[in-house]
């Protein structure tokens, strides 16, 4: 099933990593609590191809300005954009929270799924899931699904509501991608979402589960250290098969995904990232942190394309980013500090205002 190309493109991250290599970096987690009521824990693999390789450059570091992070309006992508000048830095971290972003609106289709069939109509209670699935066009078609949210009454939103929201921030995240792989000398080569579910690998088990093994395992007081070992190596079996089987189902159910994403981009409309639930603010921005020290002290430090100067000014780049997204969180994580809620009109308003009082004092003193 194809999707329209004006916003089902997706692509993979510009970096190179080993393909049997699990991600040990936590991914956007917009969709954490409810995944962890409908589905197992999905962690998405950030693993991808390099892209066409061609002559590293860097643009000159200037110094960015001061960004406040104290209003509703804040938006990650020009914090972005502002402090980080690096055309390799700049390629790879908007290239990486794109493709994040299209991995989540996957997540969410599927959560989606799983939620109505949760609550399909009584006359459908005897449908297995497969059989639900043939159904869902009929649940998809009812617009009170995706205006589910806080303005509309919900303590929180539905996850059709939340894939709406989030496929509508997708074009924004890609074209900055391509700008940025533009200033790379680099090509930005999208997938659809039916490639990237086709080439998804089975989840295998991260560094922090395998530890949360060992301490279940140690409570055991009647093991030993070879029946310890033995039973670590167990349950990191059962992990794999159970992951094996949930991607050979994921792949069966592609057709209802694909359905689901295509209403949603029918459903989209222009959501400013200060209208997401805060939840997903604060896990947005933890992600842009997390993903931009792993590029900056990891993918870029093996470049050797890059003087050592233009890496210095690449971490700091990096640091500065990560202090101002910090400040976002902290802000919102606090809720004994005040956040300046202004309409977007509002903020016009007062900018508009501000530059004729400054045209105006400008005048009377010539």
């Amino acid at each position: 099933m194809k999707l329209p190309h004006t916003w089902c493109n997706v692509h993979e991250p510009i970096r190179q990593r080993d393909e049997d290599q699990a991600s040990d970096y936590d991914t956007f987690e917009i969709v954490a609590a409810a995944e962890q009521k409908v589905l197992d824990i999905f962690h998405i693999n950030l693993q991808g191809k390099t892209m066409a390789k061609s002559k590293t450059q860097t643009a000159p570091v200037v110094q960015a300005p001061v960004v406040h992070t104290r209003h509703a309006m804040f938006d990650p992508q020009a914090l972005v954009e502002e402090h980080i000048k690096s055309a390799p830095f700049a390629a790879r971290l908007t290239s990486s929270m794109a493709w994040l972003l299209d991995n989540q609106c996957i997540t969410l289709a599927r959560i989606a799924q799983a939620t109505l069939y949760k609550e399909r109509d009584s006359d459908h209670d005897d449908l297995k899931f497969s059989e639900f699935s043939l159904q869902i066009d009929d649940y998809l078609a009812r617009d009170t699904f995706w205006n589910q949210d806080n303005e509309h009454g919900f303590d929180e939103p539905h996850p059709l509501t939340k894939l709406a929201q989030v496929i509508s921030l997708r074009d924004a995240w890609h074209d900055a991608a391509a700008t940025a792989a533009s200033a790379d000398n680099r090509d930005y080569r999208p997938k659809d979402f039916d490639q990237l579910i086709v080439n998804e690998k089975a989840r295998q088990t991260s560094l922090e589960t395998r530890e949360k093994y060992e301490m279940l395992i140690k409570r055991r007081e009647n093991l030993n250290d070879q029946q310890r070992a033995d039973r670590l190596v167990a349950m990191v079996r059962r992990d794999h098969i159970l992951a094996e089987e949930r991607l050979t189902q994921d792949r069966e159910n592609m057709a209802t995904t694909l359905s689901i994403l295509y209403e949603a981009g029918k459903h989209a409309h222009h959501v400013n990232f200060h209208q997401l639930p805060e939840a997903t603010q604060k896990s947005f921005a933890g992600s842009i942190i997390k993903i931009a020290r792993r590029i900056s002290q990891d993918d870029l430090a093996k470049q050797r394309s890059i003087t050592t100067l233009d890496y210095a000014d690449i971490l700091d780049e990096s640091d500065a980013l990560e202090a101002a997204l910090q400040q976002f969180i902290d802000v919102r994580v606090d809720k004994t500090r005040s956040v300046i809620t202004q309409s977007q009109s509002e903020i016009d308003e007062a900018r508009a205002a501000d530059a004729r009082d400054q045209a105006k004092a400008e005048a009377d003193a010539s």
